[in-house]
Protein backbone atom coordinates (compact mmCIF):
# COMPACT_ATOMS: atom_id res chain seq x y z
CA UNK A 1 0.00 0.00 0.00
CA UNK A 2 1.27 3.24 -1.14
CA UNK A 3 0.87 6.39 1.88
CA UNK A 4 -1.98 7.47 0.93
CA UNK A 5 -3.46 4.26 1.16
CA UNK A 6 -2.49 3.78 4.37
CA UNK A 7 -3.34 7.79 5.38
CA UNK A 8 -6.82 7.40 4.40
CA UNK A 9 -7.37 3.91 5.97
CA UNK A 10 -6.58 5.31 8.86
CA UNK A 11 -8.53 8.51 9.24
CA UNK A 12 -11.08 6.96 10.45
CA UNK A 13 -9.53 5.89 13.51
CA UNK A 14 -7.88 9.52 14.34
CA UNK A 15 -9.53 12.79 15.75
CA UNK A 16 -7.58 14.54 13.13
CA UNK A 17 -6.49 13.95 9.88
CA UNK A 18 -2.75 15.47 10.18
CA UNK A 19 -1.94 12.14 12.10
CA UNK A 20 -3.24 9.72 10.04
CA UNK A 21 -0.41 11.45 8.28
CA UNK A 22 1.93 11.26 10.64
CA UNK A 23 1.24 7.36 11.52
CA UNK A 24 1.11 6.33 8.06
CA UNK A 25 4.70 7.86 7.42
CA UNK A 26 5.91 5.50 10.23
CA UNK A 27 4.06 2.80 8.93
CA UNK A 28 6.07 3.00 5.78
CA UNK A 29 9.20 3.76 7.20
CA UNK A 30 9.18 1.06 9.41
CA UNK A 31 7.52 -1.15 6.94
CA UNK A 32 5.03 -2.31 9.84
CA UNK A 33 2.11 -4.53 9.40
CA UNK A 34 -1.22 -3.05 11.51
CA UNK A 35 -3.70 -5.39 12.42
CA UNK A 36 -7.37 -4.02 13.63
CA UNK A 37 -8.66 -6.82 15.67
CA UNK A 38 -11.27 -7.37 17.90
CA UNK A 39 -12.02 -5.97 21.65
CA UNK A 40 -9.58 -8.07 24.19
CA UNK A 41 -10.34 -8.04 27.80
CA UNK A 42 -6.71 -7.83 29.05
CA UNK A 43 -4.84 -5.77 26.18
CA UNK A 44 -5.90 -2.77 24.02
CA UNK A 45 -2.96 -4.01 21.54
CA UNK A 46 0.08 -5.43 21.28
CA UNK A 47 3.49 -5.34 19.38
CA UNK A 48 5.53 -8.01 17.50
CA UNK A 49 9.24 -7.68 16.42
CA UNK A 50 10.27 -9.21 13.18
CA UNK A 51 10.64 -12.59 13.03
CA UNK A 52 10.53 -15.74 10.68
CA UNK A 53 11.33 -13.47 7.38
CA UNK A 54 8.13 -11.03 8.80
CA UNK A 55 8.33 -7.54 9.97
CA UNK A 56 6.96 -5.30 12.77
CA UNK A 57 3.56 -6.15 13.55
CA UNK A 58 1.04 -3.77 15.32
CA UNK A 59 -2.44 -5.17 16.61
CA UNK A 60 -5.06 -2.86 18.00
CA UNK A 61 -8.53 -3.20 19.14
CA UNK A 62 -11.46 -2.10 17.19
CA UNK A 63 -13.77 -0.41 19.71
CA UNK A 64 -10.84 2.19 20.64
CA UNK A 65 -12.48 5.70 20.48
CA UNK A 66 -10.45 8.04 18.59
CA UNK A 67 -8.13 9.47 21.24
CA UNK A 68 -7.41 5.90 23.27
CA UNK A 69 -6.32 5.04 19.62
CA UNK A 70 -3.46 7.42 18.93
CA UNK A 71 -2.07 6.92 22.67
CA UNK A 72 -2.49 3.76 22.33
CA UNK A 73 -0.77 3.11 18.76
CA UNK A 74 2.26 5.68 19.93
CA UNK A 75 2.56 3.33 23.07
CA UNK A 76 3.09 0.27 20.54
CA UNK A 77 5.22 2.66 18.52
CA UNK A 78 7.51 3.03 21.43
CA UNK A 79 7.91 -0.40 21.84
CA UNK A 80 9.06 -0.94 18.14
CA UNK A 81 11.69 2.00 18.21
CA UNK A 82 12.74 0.68 21.60
CA UNK A 83 13.34 -3.14 20.20
CA UNK A 84 15.35 -1.65 17.08
CA UNK A 85 17.67 0.30 19.70
CA UNK A 86 18.09 -2.66 21.96
CA UNK A 87 16.40 -5.84 20.89
CA UNK A 88 15.46 -7.90 23.93
CA UNK A 89 18.34 -6.34 26.16
CA UNK A 90 16.12 -3.86 28.30
CA UNK A 91 13.15 -4.82 30.29
CA UNK A 92 9.95 -3.79 28.25
CA UNK A 93 8.50 -0.95 29.67
CA UNK A 94 11.90 0.25 31.31
CA UNK A 95 13.71 3.81 31.02
CA UNK A 96 14.61 2.98 26.87
CA UNK A 97 10.52 2.53 26.62
CA UNK A 98 9.32 5.96 28.74
CA UNK A 99 12.20 7.76 27.41
CA UNK A 100 10.49 6.68 23.67
CA UNK A 101 7.20 6.93 24.63
CA UNK A 102 7.78 10.83 25.78
CA UNK A 103 9.59 11.76 22.57
CA UNK A 104 7.24 10.38 20.39
CA UNK A 105 3.71 11.96 21.77
CA UNK A 106 5.78 15.17 23.12
CA UNK A 107 4.90 16.67 19.94
CA UNK A 108 1.32 16.00 19.85
CA UNK A 109 0.57 17.20 23.70
CA UNK A 110 -1.23 20.22 22.48
CA UNK A 111 -5.37 21.24 21.63
CA UNK A 112 -4.71 20.28 18.39
CA UNK A 113 -4.49 16.87 18.90
CA UNK A 114 -6.47 16.58 22.54
CA UNK A 115 -9.21 18.24 23.94
CA UNK A 116 -8.09 19.77 27.54
CA UNK A 117 -9.09 16.83 29.75
CA UNK A 118 -7.15 14.46 28.13
CA UNK A 119 -4.61 16.61 27.42
CA UNK A 120 -4.42 17.75 31.29
CA UNK A 121 -4.15 13.87 32.35
CA UNK A 122 -1.37 13.31 29.32
CA UNK A 123 0.45 16.00 30.58
CA UNK A 124 0.39 14.08 34.24
CA UNK A 125 1.05 10.53 32.92
CA UNK A 126 3.76 11.30 31.42
CA UNK A 127 5.81 12.22 35.04
CA UNK A 128 5.94 8.12 34.80
CA UNK A 129 4.44 6.39 31.71
CA UNK A 130 2.59 3.62 33.09
CA UNK A 131 3.29 -0.21 31.76
CA UNK A 132 -0.04 0.21 29.88
CA UNK A 133 -2.02 3.16 29.77
CA UNK A 134 -5.00 0.63 30.96
CA UNK A 135 -2.74 0.31 34.39
CA UNK A 136 -3.65 4.98 34.78
CA UNK A 137 -7.05 4.83 36.44
CA UNK A 138 -6.95 8.54 35.79
CA UNK A 139 -5.76 8.31 31.77
CA UNK A 140 -7.79 5.21 31.38
CA UNK A 141 -11.21 7.09 32.47
CA UNK A 142 -10.92 10.62 30.69
CA UNK A 143 -10.08 8.77 27.68
CA UNK A 144 -13.15 6.53 28.05
CA UNK A 145 -15.86 9.56 28.14
CA UNK A 146 -15.16 9.79 24.44
CA UNK A 147 -16.56 6.16 23.83
CA UNK A 148 -19.96 6.49 21.97
CA UNK A 149 -21.65 3.64 23.83
CA UNK A 150 -23.01 4.00 27.24
CA UNK A 151 -23.08 0.70 28.45
CA UNK A 152 -24.34 0.70 31.78
CA UNK A 153 -21.17 -0.94 33.01
CA UNK A 154 -19.16 0.53 36.61
CA UNK A 155 -15.55 0.72 37.18
CA UNK A 156 -13.96 -1.98 39.65
CA UNK A 157 -12.43 1.03 41.61
CA UNK A 158 -16.25 2.49 42.20
CA UNK A 159 -17.79 -0.39 43.40
CA UNK A 160 -17.70 -1.33 47.57
CA UNK A 161 -15.44 -3.82 48.77
CA UNK A 162 -17.25 -7.11 48.83
CA UNK A 163 -19.17 -6.24 45.72
CA UNK A 164 -20.70 -8.90 43.82
CA UNK A 165 -20.10 -8.22 39.87
CA UNK A 166 -20.08 -9.39 36.45
CA UNK A 167 -17.06 -9.21 33.80
CA UNK A 168 -18.50 -9.12 30.19
CA UNK A 169 -17.84 -12.98 29.37
CA UNK A 170 -20.47 -13.51 32.37
CA UNK A 171 -18.10 -14.79 35.01
CA UNK A 172 -19.23 -13.32 38.51
CA UNK A 173 -17.01 -12.33 41.00
CA UNK A 174 -16.73 -10.75 44.25
CA UNK A 175 -14.51 -7.66 45.25
CA UNK A 176 -12.17 -7.92 48.51
CA UNK A 177 -8.99 -6.66 48.96
CA UNK A 178 -6.76 -3.79 47.21
CA UNK A 179 -3.61 -5.27 45.72
CA UNK A 180 -0.30 -2.51 44.88
CA UNK A 181 -1.90 -2.51 41.69
CA UNK A 182 -4.92 -4.57 41.00
CA UNK A 183 -7.66 -5.75 43.44
CA UNK A 184 -8.08 -9.29 44.47
CA UNK A 185 -11.15 -11.33 43.52
CA UNK A 186 -13.19 -14.35 44.07
CA UNK A 187 -14.72 -15.85 41.76
CA UNK A 188 -18.15 -17.27 42.76
CA UNK A 189 -18.02 -20.50 40.93
CA UNK A 190 -14.82 -21.89 41.39
CA UNK A 191 -13.60 -19.81 44.60
CA UNK A 192 -10.56 -19.05 42.84
CA UNK A 193 -8.96 -16.01 43.18
CA UNK A 194 -7.88 -13.42 40.25
CA UNK A 195 -6.21 -10.36 40.24
CA UNK A 196 -8.11 -7.42 38.10
CA UNK A 197 -7.72 -4.26 37.01
CA UNK A 198 -9.00 -1.54 39.64
CA UNK A 199 -10.06 0.20 35.64
CA UNK A 200 -11.63 -3.03 34.44
CA UNK A 201 -15.46 -2.62 33.08
CA UNK A 202 -17.71 -4.57 35.33
CA UNK A 203 -21.62 -4.67 35.87
CA UNK A 204 -22.45 -4.29 39.53
CA UNK A 205 -24.81 -7.18 40.82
Amino acid sequence: MTNLQIRDSLVKWVPVPQLADIFAEWIVEYRIKVVVTRSRKTKRATYMPPQRGAGHKITINHDLNPYGFVVTFIHEMAHLITWNEYQNQVRPHGKEWKDNFKKLITPYLNHDYFPPDILTQLVNYMNNPAASSCSDAGLMKVLDRYNDDDDGMEYLEDLPLHTEFALKDGRVFKKLNKLRKYYQCEERKSKSMYRISPVARVKRL
